[in-house]
């Protein structure tokens, strides 16, 4: 009997292990942006900023609510996000000689949301982010990108204004 339950949990371990990948964080204007994935090493929040409708709406990229975060604050070198709206401020953690950070599949690929994964890959198509997109939450965008029919793909990367479908 314990030697099932050992099995299953193995399984269980092996199956829901793959779901992650490890990426390295983009930075933007010399700061880290950890959207939509956890990071590898503890942080200290310094505080949290939520972005206005106001500036939401008159985005025209997705940088630039991110550049609109940076200029409100001091911020020295991260940005913690989940949805791309509301941002937490990080000045210090425990860093490691490569910062990493951990995405998991969201709406069935992995989605790589300003980060590189560190896995070598090959770009299968790439096309740019709608302007209209730019109010929506980061989960949102990945939602509209994602499942993209008749392409054959592994992954999604989504930073700097464009999509890049990705084989690993």
């Amino acid at each position: 009997m314990r030697s099932i339950i050992i099995v299953i949990v193995f399984v269980f371990a092996s199956i829901f292990g793959n779901a992650q990948e490890k990426a390295t964080p983009v930075q933007v204007e010399g700061v880290y942006v950890v959207a939509m994935a956890t990071l590898n090493d503890g942080f200290n929040s310094a505080e949290s900023i939520r972005v206005p409708d106001e500036v939401l709406e008159q985005s025209q990229s997705l940088n630039e609510r991110i550049q609109w975060i940076i200029q409100q604050s001091d911020v020295v070198g991260m940005l913690v996000t989940r949805d791309g709206i509301n941002f937490r401020l990080v000045r210090e953690w425990n860093k490691t000689n490569n910062v990493e950070v951990v995405t998991t599949t969201l709406f069935s690929k992995p989605v790589f949301f300003y980060s590189e994964p560190l896995r070598k890959y090959q770009v299968v198509q790439e096309q740019k982010i709608a302007t209209s997109y730019s109010s929506m939450s980061f989960v949102e965008v990945a939602k509209e990108y994602v499942d993209l029919p008749n392409l054959t793909y592994d992954a999604v990367i989504i930073k700097d204004g464009k999509v890049v479908y990705i084989r690993f």
